[in-house]
């Protein structure tokens, strides 16, 4: 991939392994998000044809939150390319 090419061979297991290791947690993440805002929208109630307006809000309440953590990131990621001494 191109993030463990960018990495000396010296240290490309370590990256492997950080990288292998990155993707479960993402995935915790998002699964994390989504249970809490479905726990703040819809509480105990169930999913169902009496809840189908709050599970949209709470479904786009979550969307805005991973647009919120992907600008983020992709923004941290601009800023490094940019303000990395080259060779």
């Amino acid at each position: 991939s191109a993030t463990l090419a960018s990495v000396p061979r010296p240290k490309m297991s370590i990256a492997s392994g950080v990288a292998g290791c990155m993707r479960p947690l993402g995935g915790l993440a998002s699964q994390i998000v989504l249970s809490a805002m479905m726990g703040l929208y819809l509480g105990n109630a169930q999913v169902g044809p009496g809840t189908e307006g709050i599970f949209l809000q709470a479904m786009h309440a979550t969307f805005a939150i991973y647009i919120a953590f992907n600008v983020t990131a992709i923004t941290v990621a601009a800023w490094r390319v940019l303000h990395t001494a080259r060779p």
